[in-house]
């Protein structure tokens, strides 16, 4: 990022020279005039004033601290914006430059866009957004889910209302005086965040709202329960005497409990991806490339729904019904073991004792499949080849679930310890043996003497 100032060549009416800016962002160039004319006395004081290299106070132009000002916060401004584009938060060309330049000169004008309503802009939000970046199903269900409460929240919101931090502030306060948990409300938090950042993008709102920091303490990873099913418990599924609905919502969970994939992924797996017992996909959420040989229990369910009418594997299914009739299979399953569950509401942790099968998701399955494997003797980095995770630190609450690995490790311990304890044993007998040896040598001298 770099931000240059110059003279224009061709002087105006009076003699005076043109103020320019040049920007410099991310592979990006952006000239546009400062809105302003001087002599070049007066522009050298105000670039050596900006690039701190000395200027002459007596040759400054009336507007020179004003100008300094607006470039200044200019400066800032990108700097923010690049910091942005690093987090991944968003893309360099989503940065626009002129409207930055205009807040920063205070001229912005007022958008032709700004009467728009507020749910028709939300909506348009989510339609564009969800195109543009191939949404997940559940993830567009959420936004959904937020724009009916913030309706809830403030029945007369407005896009300039609710970019305020004090708007935002309230809207935090009225989700926890709700008794969410902290993650509930800081993704409410989040997403209104988002649809904010699209609209300031946009030039219907300013950024006010970003001086609002949610601070809500939430399970870290040492708390966070990582539910999976062992393979006695994935048996017990599959024995299930089933049809129906029901039936395809345990084998779709099935399905990823064996080969480890997304509920998204597994929406969209069609009979074609799959040759020569080969599972060839590019995920949605990562766009990873997945070449995996199957197992046997897979290829069991791909041979179960080979004649199925569907172009997909399985047969249409929301997630909303594949997470309730989880509930219900675990229960029929009889996965009832007790698990404690921690949460945070406001600044108070909780805890509650919880049959397992209450807890079952799709994602469950993938979680299963990941330590499962890690159980069987699979390396992370070799099941992170079958799941497309994106690092080994995002294996990392798996591994440390990992029981089997677990008690491997201290059977380690065990054997060093017995083997210590042998050896002392060990040297105890020959000492023993030592002493005996002597006590013969000594009957025989006293019985035979020294012949």
């Amino acid at each position: 990022m770099r931000i240059k100032l110059y003279l224009d060549k061709r002087p105006n009416k009076s003699g005076a020279f043109p103020a320019r800016v040049s920007i410099s962002f991310m592979g990006r160039r952006f000239i546009s005039s400062l809105g302003c004319a001087m002599s070049m006395n007066e522009f050298a004081a105000l670039n050596g004033d900006f690039n701190h290299t000395g200027f002459r106070k007596q040759t400054c132009h009336p507007k020179h601290k004003e100008l300094l000002r607006q470039i200044k916060m200019l400066e800032d401004r990108l700097e923010w914006e690049a910091q942005k584009v690093v987090r991944g938060e968003i893309k360099p060309d989503d940065v626009r430059l002129d409207e930055i330049l205009n807040e920063c000169k205070g001229t912005r004008k007022k958008s032709v866009r700004d009467g728009e309503n507020f749910k028709e802009t939300y909506l348009k939000f989510v339609r564009g957004e969800a195109s543009k970046k191939d949404y997940a199903e559940g993830t567009v269900l959420q936004l959904y889910t937020s724009l009916k409460i913030i309706l809830a929240f403030d029945p007369d919101v407005s896009i300039r209302k609710m970019a305020t931090a004090e708007w935002m502030e309230r809207y935090a306060a009225y989700n926890i005086g709700r008794g969410l948990n902290n993650i509930s409300v800081r993704g409410l938090h989040v997403r209104a965040h988002w649809f904010l950042m699209w609209c300031y993008r946009n030039g219907l709102c300013g950024n006010d709202f970003e001086r609002y920091h949610l601070e809500l303490k939430t399970v870290d990873t040492k708390e966070k329960l990582v539910v999976f099913l062992t393979m006695d418990e994935i048996m017990s599924i599959q024995a299930l005497p089933l049809d129906g609905t029901i039936a395809v919502a345990r084998d779709f969970f099935l399905f990823q409990c064996f080969t480890g994939l997304r509920c998204s992924d597994v929406h969209r797996l069609r009979k074609t991806d799959i040759q020569n017992d080969t599972l060839h996909i590019v995920t949605q959420k990562t766009g990873a490339s997945i070449h995996n040989k199957l197992n046997k229990y897979a290829l069991d369910l791909i041979a179960a729904y080979k004649d199925s009418p569907f172009d997909t594997l399985f047969p249409p299914i929301t997630s909303m019904t594949l997470n309730r009739l989880l509930r219900d299979i675990g229960k029929l399953a009889g996965i009832d073991e007790p698990v404690c569950k921690v949460d945070y509401r406001n600044h108070k942790r909780e805890e509650m004792i919880v049959p397992k099968w209450q807890l079952l998701t799709t994602h469950v399955g993938r979680k299963s499949f990941v330590v499962n494997s890690l159980d069987f003797g699979l390396t992370a980095t070799q099941v992170i080849g079958y799941t497309g995770h994106s690092s080994i630190r995002a294996m990392q609450p798996y591994i440390s679930i990992s029981q089997k690995k677990k008690d491997a490790a201290m059977d380690v311990w065990n054997n060093a310890i017995a083997a210590n304890e042998n050896v002392d044993e060990l040297e105890k007998l020959n000492l023993q043996m030592e002493a005996l040896k002597k006590r013969i040598d000594d009957l025989k001298k006293a019985k035979y003497g020294n012949d």
